[in-house]
């Protein structure tokens, strides 16, 4: 039985906020996931996908040397009821620390960056700089996505797995799959980062209980956003919002 006696010290303005509160304190999963066979083999069959995915990316285009993160409140072990939905990071690991900052708006967080002195890479990437090797964002944006596309429609990416596929949403880069054994809808937020091991974005803050120890040294990634995010019509020298690794 749960102590409602701590709801006398906050102070709500209406019954409803009790009910909120009760509410909260009563859910599956408060800061802990249950730890339920189901809920077991859903966390191991949605690794087990997105390692997949990562590896095609590989397989698809060998220099990205893609791998993947979670993040929210999965990676924050915050999560709150159901495993309904999955942030996922899916990170080019060829790009760290060969990008270097030049330029951020302070109104949009967006950053330009510039591929350092590296001959090979610059090579590799040309169809992605622009002549002063800056990354176009939303070059590379665009062709991670028709692969991530070319990808979750193959069939062997669901072999052995508890999941199928329903929808996903191309703008918003959200998949939806279907957990089998019950019919739950699983949706995976996708974003395509780069890792800057060396920059911590200007007047971030930095005092956060979530930034544990040396995570605030250890640089920032940044997403990859389109062109029509960027709010600078015409600009294409844009790297997307700055996040904490």
């Amino acid at each position: 039985m749960l102590d409602y006696s701590l709801l006398n010290n906050f102070h709500f303005s209406s019954e409803d906020g009790i009910k909120l509160m009760r509410s909260v304190l009563e859910a599956n999963g408060l800061g802990l996931i249950p730890d339920s066979t189901d809920n077991k083999n859903i966390l191991h069959d949605v690794d087990q996908f997105v390692k997949r995915v990562a590896s095609w990316f590989n397989r698809l285009d060998s220099k990205l040397g893609m791998y993947h993160q979670y993040a929210g409140s999965i990676a924050e072990g915050t999560k709150v009821g159901l495993l309904d939905e999955f942030d996922i990071q899916l990170i080019t690991k060829c790009l760290e620390g060969k990008l270097t900052v030049y330029h951020q708006d302070p109104c949009t967080r967006m950053s330009s960056m510039r591929v350092k002195d590296d001959t090979q890479l610059m090579s590799d990437w040309r169809e992605f700089l622009a002549d002063d090797n800056t990354l176009m964002p939303e070059k590379v944006y665009s062709h991670l996505l028709k692969l991530l596309c070319q990808i979750l429609s193959k069939d062997e990416l669901y072999e052995g797995l508890n999941f199928y596929y329903k929808d996903f949403n191309l703008v918003k880069r959200e998949l939806y799959l279907i957990w089998a054994p019950n019919g739950q809808v699983i949706k995976f937020d996708m974003a395509f980062m780069v890792m800057l091991p060396d920059w911590i974005p200007p007047n971030s803050r930095r005092d956060s209980p979530l930034l544990h120890g040396h995570r605030v040294q250890d640089g920032c990634h940044a997403m990859l956003l389109p062109g029509a995010l960027h709010h600078s019509p015409g600009s294409s020298s844009s790297l997307g919002i700055c996040h904490w690794s």
